[in-house]
Order: C-alpha cells, then sequence, then structure tokens
C-alpha cells in the first residue's frame, strides 16, 4: 500500500498538504493559547464563531453548489464560464452582505465584540470566502500542487505573523483576525498565479450564468436551510458559555475542542480532498460502484484509526493537553476524550453524507443538520444551567453523535433504494 501512494503523486500531495495543515494547526493552536490571556482568546473564539456564522449564509452552502457543478462545466470545456459566474456572483452577496451589517452595527445595539472589530471582522470574511471558493475550485480540478501550496503559504503567514507579534505586543483577536486576513489573501494570490484558473464573462454567456446561478441555487438550498442549524451545532455552544459563565470558560471549552477536532478534521478533510472530485467526475454505473466499494474499505480502515486515537486519548489526556496547549487549560483534561468521540463521529458522517451529495440527494441531509442542531438548543437551555460545566463534553458531543446516527440511517437507506 506504501508503494501504491508514492506511485500515486495525486494521492502523495493531497497527503503531505494535510499534513502540513495538521502540523500547521497545532502549531498554531499552542502560539495562539501560549501567547493570548484567557479572556482575549475567548474573545477571539466568539469573534470566529460569529464569522462562521456569516460565511455559513450562505457562502458555505452556495459553494456546495458550485463544487458539484464544476466537473460537468470543465467536461464541457467551459471551466471560463463556471469560473467568472461563481466570482462575480460571490462578489454580489458579499456587497449585498457589507451593506445589511454596516446598516444593522450603525443603527442598532449590537454585541460589544461586534461594534470593537466589525471592520477587521468584515476584511476577514470576505478574504476567507475568496479563499475557500478559489481552494474549493482548484481542488475540483485536482490541481492538488496549486492546492497544497495554496495551504502552505497561508499556515506560513499565519504562524510567522502570530509568533512576531507576539514577540513585541499583546495579541488580542483583532491582532489575530488582522493576521489571518492577510494570510488568506496570500493564499488567494497564489491561487491566482499558481491554481492554472480561467476566466471568461462575455455577453453572449449570460444566459449560461443565468442558469448555473439557478441550477446551482437550486443545489444548495436544502443546505441554506439548514446552515443554520448547522452552526448551533458547530459553534452555538460557545454563546450559551459566554452567557452563563465568562469568556476564560469560552477560552478553556474551545481550546480543548480544537485539540478534539484537528485529527478528526484532518482526516475527514484528507480523504474529502481526494475522493470528492473523483466521485463527483465518476461516470457509468460500473465505475461509480468501484469508487463506493473504495470508500466503504477506507470508512472501516477510518473506525480503527479512530479507536486507536480514542485509546491514546484516554490513556495521555492531561499530557497531550499540556503538551499542546498549556498547562493552564490542564484541569479540563479529562474532557478530550468525550470530545474527542463526538468529533470523530460527525467527521466519518460527513464523509458518508458525500455520497448523498455525489448523486444530487442533498435534500436527506437536511434532517442530520435540523435534529442536531435542535439538540444544541436543548441542551443550552434546560441542561447546562442545571449541571453546569462538568455536563459540557456530553453537551459538545451530543449533537455531533445525533449527526452520525441520523445520516448512518439517510444513507442505509439510500443504499437500499
Amino acid at each position: 500500500m506504501v508503494v501504491n501512494i508514492f506511485k500515486n503523486k495525486e494521492l502523495l500531495i493531497t497527503i503531505l498538504a494535510q499534513a502540513c495543515q495538521f502540523i500547521s494547526s497545532l502549531l498554531l493552536l499552542k502560539l495562539l493559547t501560549g501567547e493570548m490571556t484567557l479572556s482575549n482568546y475567548g474573545e477571539l473564539a466568539l469573534l470566529l464563531s460569529l464569522s462562521m456564522l456569516i460565511l455559513a449564509l450562505p457562502f458555505t452552502a452556495i459553494q456546495q453548489g458550485f463544487y458539484r457543478y464544476r466537473s460537468i462545466y470543465v467536461s464541457q470545456y467551459k471551466e471560463g464560464i463556471h469560473l467568472s459566474a461563481m466570482i462575480a456572483g460571490v462578489s454580489i452577496l458579499l456587497i449585498f452582505f457589507f451593506i445589511i451589517s454596516f446598516i444593522y452595527v450603525t443603527n442598532f445595539e449590537s454585541n460589544e465584540y461586534i461594534n470593537e472589530n466589525y471592520n477587521i471582522a468584515v476584511f476577514f470574511i470576505f478574504s476567507e470566502v475568496y479563499k475557500i471558493y478559489l481552494r474549493t475550485i482548484v481542488n475540483a480540478d485536482r490541481n492538488r500542487t496549486s492546492y497544497a501550496f495554496s495551504i502552505i503559504t497561508e499556515f506560513s503567514f499565519k504562524i510567522l505573523g502570530c509568533f512576531f507579534f507576539s514577540a513585541s505586543f499583546e495579541m488580542k483577536a483583532n491582532d489575530v483576525l488582522i493576521i489571518y486576513s492577510m494570510a488568506n489573501v496570500i493564499s488567494v494570490l497564489s491561487l491566482l498565479y499558481h491554481g492554472g484558473l480561467k476566466f471568461s464573462l462575455k455577453i453572449s454567456d449570460l444566459l449560461e450564468i443565468r442558469q448555473l446561478w439557478k441550477d446551482v441555487a437550486i443545489f444548495s438550498s436544502p443546505m441554506l436551510v439548514w446552515a443554520f442549524f448547522g452552526w448551533l451545532r458547530d459553534s452555538g455552544l460557545r454563546w450559551f458559555i459566554e452567557d452563563l459563565y465568562s469568556l476564560n470558560e469560552v477560552a478553556s471549552f474551545t481550546a480543548l475542542a480544537t485539540v478534539a477536532l484537528v485529527i478528526p478534521t484532518i482526516l475527514q478533510s484528507l480523504l474529502s480532498v481526494y475522493i470528492v472530485p473523483l466521485l463527483y467526475s465518476s461516470k457509468g454505473a460500473d465505475n461509480e460502484r468501484e469508487i463506493e466499494e473504495k470508500f466503504s474499505i477506507i470508512m472501516r480502515f477510518l473506525y480503527v484509526v479512530g479507536l486507536v486515537v480514542l485509546a491514546i486519548f484516554y490513556c495521555f489526556h492531561n499530557e497531550i493537553v499540556v503538551f499542546i496547549i498549556g498547562e493552564k487549560y490542564s484541569a479540563d483534561s479529562s474532557m478530550l476524550p468525550i470530545m474527542f468521540i463526538g468529533n470523530f463521529l460527525f467527521n466519518c458522517a460527513m464523509l458518508k453524507g458525500n455520497l448523498l451529495l455525489a448523486n444530487f440527494k442533498q435534500m436527506s441531509l437536511i434532517w442530520p443538520n435540523i435534529i442536531s442542531g435542535i439538540s444544541i438548543l436543548i441542551y443550552g437551555f434546560f441542561i447546562l444551567p442545571i449541571f453546569g460545566l462538568k455536563s459540557l463534553p456530553f453537551g459538545y458531543s451530543l449533537p455531533f453523535i445525533v449527526y452520525f446516527f441520523v445520516t448512518t440511517i439517510i444513507v442505509k437507506k439510500a443504499e437500499v433504494r
């Protein structure tokens, strides 16, 4: 198997890119948790959470639509029309978002974190959207080298920027967002320069662009419905903690959650980055069946890896927490194994969901997202106030486990049909 990996240049570059992202994420986490105070890191966690909400509504959902239709337009030699339509449409949405958010912030009373960091938060969201969209297209085109280079440039700038800034100044949330935004810009420039992207925007293409946006809107509409519930599942708990406790508790919870999610997320990203373009571009029943059989083998292997990592986290949770994020977070290190279980099962379910997306069955994923989002509301309003912080590992993992079981049932039913 190792020999096959080294023979498969595409897979090898994918593995190296994700390995770089994994190591860089841990270094960045260690740097931020070590150099920032608990309150500053807690404020950063809330700002990033708020940014993720805006990205989910509607940008992440629409991104999936363009991702799905990319291979179709490339096969028709219309990749320039696809890319131009995407960038133009997303730019219009970003301008619309800026106008609405500016009116809201200037005319209504909003959260203190939003008021103090509005300008840089908008810059960060703009840069994040363009980075995600362009990186998605480069990956859909299976241009692994450019994809890997954009990851390397982004994380290198983040790590070096945070390191040199923290050496001279106290690092606050808005400082980190500025560095992250600049890293995004550099990553976007690298994608534009090395990504082999083609633009084509002509008057004669307007009807085709209109049709593409119509197709993308239809494909993405279920994701727009569940986007808020998905955000609740992923980030909503931070706001319940902030409301009931303080930024210190938000910081401690977020740091531990980040340690718990790094390995599952990287594994899921590694497999998705490689196999999803294959699923989307597969043609013919035999080809699809072969890819799905490989997918099944990969999932079984992933479960074994998860059990091994869980055993390590269970035996050495305190040592892992101290090594990665520092002694000041070690008091809650026993939360790590349970938080890992939720994250791992969720990422396994995300992988399974790609089978539904590849077959245009995205409507099926509404229920896992809605039910898991509602579960965090039930926990936040009724369980957390009664049982307190000791219930956090359960509350954090609950929506992810719910998502896993509901998605697994739906995928199984789809396979039977």
